[in-house]
């Protein structure tokens, strides 16, 4: 009989969607070995959508105690989020169940047996931990979904450029997308410009409106995992954050000028940068942002695009190798 894998993860407009996508993918890494239910406060309909159509349980708290009451020995619990601090993982492990936590801060004591984080560059002498937490770390250990799992290990076509593609996930509370989308249109208003938004992001009726006065813009609102790598794969230069986004760009091989503009970023942001993943448009300031842009453009025109992958499409197998032996 299959492990319960409890995963207990939030995401609302206020705090964006990161915490349970990256669940979503680690769910969908390792479903074929274990039971796994989802257990949330705030989960948009669109991702509860996708859980249930694959298998998944999802089951709606409004306690922690709720929770903490559904872990089972010999369980694993899963933890994403900035709000699980050490009493929190106290009583997770005085239930016996294994505990994995999936972090980007690296600022608390941690009672994980594993601690993932993604961003390049990171080390276990970051974290406060056990003598038996294992670490998972670095883009080797990308959570994505499967669409940009399999383009990680498909070959880069490269093509003239013609289309860009911008995506500041799921709230974008200061509107930066609508900022990016005006610096690209006046650099060039033959480029199209590809935009995906979320249906809660509070701006969205503002951009609908810009996009009728440019018909090179394309506003596309709560893609499909599928319908995401297939408009990246149409595109030639992709300005994202650097948060979850920035890892499914590189997966499928664009060329990206990326920045940080929220604190649980600048690790991404960091890491990514040391290995010149990206042109730097750092807090996306409009003269950094044009600056970056020009030189991505520069780059792409002179075919100086690498098809060194930096994702490699095999974190899905490491995960779950490490999951069997918890």
């Amino acid at each position: 009989m299959s492990k319960n894998v409890l995963i207990r993860a939030d995401g609302d407009k206020t705090m964006g969607y990161g915490h349970l996508v990256r669940c979503m993918s680690l769910a969908h890494m390792i479903k074929d070995a274990f039971q796994i239910i989802f257990y949330t406060k705030n989960i948009p309909p669109e991702i509860e959508e996708e859980a249930n159509s694959h298998g998944f349980g999802i089951k709606k708290i409004s306690t922690e105690e709720e929770f903490f009451d559904n872990i089972r020995p010999g369980s694993i619990t899963v933890l994403d989020g900035y709000n699980f601090d050490v009493k929190y993982q106290e009583t997770i492990k005085s239930r016996h169940s294994k505990l994995v936590y999936i972090d980007d801060l690296c600022n608390q004591k941690f009672l994980a047996d594993v601690i993932i984080n993604h961003a390049p560059g990171i080390n276990k002498g970051c974290y406060q931990a056990q003598p038996y937490t294992k670490y998972l770390l670095g883009q080797d250990y990308a959570l994505l979904r499967p669409a940009f799992l399999k383009a990680a290990k498909e070959n880069i076509q490269q093509k003239p450029l013609k289309e860009i593609f911008i995506c500041f996930g799921g709230s974008d509370y200061s509107n930066l997308t609508e900022t990016v989308i005006n610096c690209i249109l006046n650099q060039s208003t033959q480029l199209k410009i590809n935009v995906v938004v979320s249906a809660i992001n509070p701006h969205l009726a503002q951009l609908k409106t810009i996009q009728q006065e440019h018909s090179s813009l394309n506003i596309q609102v709560g893609l499909s995992q599928e319908q995401m790598v297939n408009l990246m794969k149409q595109s030639q230069i992709a300005i994202v954050p650097a948060s979850g986004i920035l890892f499914e760009v590189l997966a499928v091989g664009l060329q990206t000028v990326s920045g940080y503009y929220i604190d649980n970023q600048k690790s991404i942001y960091e890491g990514f940068k040391k290995i010149n993943a990206f042109f730097d448009a750092m807090q996306f300031k409009k003269r950094q942002l044009t600056t970056a842009f020009v030189n991505a453009e520069k780059s792409l025109l002179q075919n100086k695009n690498s098809d060194i992958r930096l994702i490699d499409g095999l974190s899905g197998e490491r995960i779950k190798t490490s999951f069997l032996n918890l």
